[in-house]
């Protein structure tokens, strides 16, 4: 059993490595627009989910609790804005996407007044819906993100966060 938890942790660590070297790397590319800062956003911000639940498994980080779960509530929001962004190229984002870091703080704040038991719920429906609305429009203007390789990467993305959420 130990040696079983050393590997899981070993896994994770290296996983939670090169997410935020894959985000070291979008951001120093010289194409950088919108959707690549969020992309980074989205990689760093699952490193540090996967960093958080690492400290609270094996340190006992108990604090970092709530942390994580905005993280996770977040999380799945800054995929819907890349898919969306992606696809309009050179468009900045608006002041009016910040809205979608709402989930995540009605989360928290319901969580913290006591209002849900449980956060599974909540959890999963704000996953849901994100993966759902991104998966929508990236069907539905599939040819529109372009070249053949942009498409393969959302695809498994796509199908590593719907995974992931299972």
């Amino acid at each position: 059993n130990m040696r079983l938890n050393l590997v899981v942790f070993a896994l994770e660590s290296a996983v939670c490595a090169q997410l935020m070297l894959f985000a070291a790397f979008l951001l120093s590319s010289r194409r950088r627009n919108a959707a690549h800062y969020l992309l980074a956003a989205l990689s760093t911000v699952l490193a540090a989910m996967i960093a958080g639940n690492l400290l609270i498994g094996v340190a006992g980080w108990h604090r970092l609790a709530d942390a994580v779960l905005f993280l996770d509530l977040v999380a799945p929001a800054l995929f819907y804005l890349y898919v969306r962004q992606v696809r309009r190229s050179n468009a900045s984002l608006r002041r009016i996407d910040a809205a979608h870091a709402l989930p995540a703080v009605v989360g928290i704040a319901c969580w913290e007044a006591g209002l849900l038991s449980t956060m599974d719920f909540y959890v999963i429906a704000v996953w849901s819906l994100y993966l759902g609305a991104a998966g929508f429009g990236f069907a539905r203007h599939y040819q529109e993100y372009a070249p053949a390789t942009l498409r393969r990467f959302i695809t498994a993305l796509l199908a590593v966060l719907v995974a992931t959420m299972m």
